[in-house]
């Protein structure tokens, strides 16, 4: 991919200096169809950005791999296996693909199961009535994130002191 500094260039040798395509190709050493393309668009910068990435090998395999990493994840740090191990597991149930596609499917597994919402329930006074549901956000504090409660459900408000009181004797409530 070409930068935006060779990029620049191929337009002022076009059209400031009114170079050949050809002499531009031999002295910036880039191809005919890069400039081309440059001079054709007008485009600054050439950016390629997949939405998805298809998972054509690994795809019938992802729930295998989901429970693999799954109970690894439930392990103790010293019990845990690698993800080499986990990709020679995966080999041995007939998975013909590639350890790179296992291990990029394994950082996105992890940053989502990060961010996983669990769900909990809080019993209410009296006057309230029922359980309220509260959303529960892992932090993650090497990102300076703190621990965020959200109380959803009838007669319960965000502020600390519409919180039941159970709830709240068992909460501590940051102002932000």
């Amino acid at each position: 991919m070409k930068g935006v500094d060779k990029i620049g260039r191929i337009a002022r040798e076009f059209f400031n200096r009114d170079r050949a395509i050809k002499d531009i190709v031999r002295d910036l050493h880039v191809s005919r169809n890069t400039v081309r393309k440059v001079v054709r668009s007008g485009a600054t910068a050439f950016t390629y950005g997949r939405e998805v990435q298809p998972l054509p090998k690994l795809g019938p395999w992802r729930d295998d791999l989901d429970r693999m990493l799954t109970t690894n994840a439930g392990r103790s740090a010293r019990g845990r296996l690698t993800l080499i191990r986990i990709y020679e597991a995966l080999r041995g149930l007939g998975y013909e693909g590639g350890y790179d596609a296992v291990r990029r499917y394994a950082k996105t597994w992890k940053r989502e199961r990060a961010s996983v919402t669990a769900q909990a329930f809080a019993g209410g006074p009296a006057g309230v009535g029922g359980q309220h549901p509260i959303e529960i956000v892992a932090p993650r504090p090497e990102l300076g994130q703190r621990l965020h409660l959200t109380l959803v459900g009838e007669g319960v408000g965000s502020r600390p002191d519409d919180l039941p009181d159970r709830v709240a004797g068992a909460v501590q409530v940051a102002d932000d």
